[in-house]
């Protein structure tokens, strides 16, 4: 959803107040949907909130219900699962910018099968189902804009499942890696070996074999 100029943008948002982070909303709004005019910006940013978590808490748990969505303006949160041997499967990384939501828990009103949980400390913007609803139906825009970074989100998640089943445990590293690289170096052991499905030793074991540390 961010490009570099809404990155830089929102790049000092933890210091940033409630007031300054939504004026900044506004900014990147006018910028990514120019077709909206000032009233409707007005009309739309009403019903956005700010949401500050302090890291490794979670914004929303397994089994309750979705009734906002977010966007993460600053941090670093994971949607995760608990498997039946009770250990925590981390399913997407959420970096700046992206969207904070499960997909059929907030538009078809399932309950959450992940959690959401922040990496570092975090500022969420919110805004409720009612709102982006009314805001999707009155300004097509909009939802487009939304929904375009939405089915990115749902494109990148398929690949990775496809990746899982046809790739061996270095090959997922490696190619994570090099996609990822900025992304991997903010990552504990265990929250990127839980991503790739393998064990925290194996994963040290292909960085050394790699000659890889941590952040390379």
């Amino acid at each position: 959803m961010f490009d570099k100029d809404s990155l830089a943008l929102f790049a000092d948002a933890k210091r940033l107040t409630d007031a300054q982070i939504i004026k900044r909303w506004v900014t990147h709004l006018a910028r990514s949907v120019p077709e909206l005019g000032d009233d409707e910006l007005v009309d739309v940013v009403s019903g956005w909130g700010v949401c500050r978590l302090p890291a490794r808490s979670y914004w929303l748990k397994a089994g309750q219900s979705q009734t906002q969505m977010g966007v993460l303006v600053a941090g670093l949160g994971k949607l995760e699962y608990q498997d039946e041997q009770g250990g925590v499967v981390n399913v997407q990384f959420i970096q700046e910018g992206e969207c904070v939501i499960e997909h059929r828990a907030f538009f078809d009103g399932e309950p959450c099968k992940y959690s959401m949980q922040t990496i570092e400390p975090s500022v969420i913007l919110t805004i409720d189902q009612t709102h982006y609803h009314d805001c999707c139906q009155r300004y097509p825009f909009f939802y487009r804009h939304i929904n375009e970074h939405l089915m990115q989100v749902l494109t990148q998640n398929a690949d990775r499942i496809d990746n899982l089943l046809i790739s061996d445990a270095q090959a997922r590293y490696v190619k994570f890696i090099q996609e990822n690289p900025t992304l991997a170096a903010r990552l504990s052991v265990s929250d990127l070996s839980s991503y790739l499905r393998m064990s925290r030793q194996m994963l040290t074991h292909i960085r050394k074999k790699l000659g890889h540390r941590k952040g390379d």
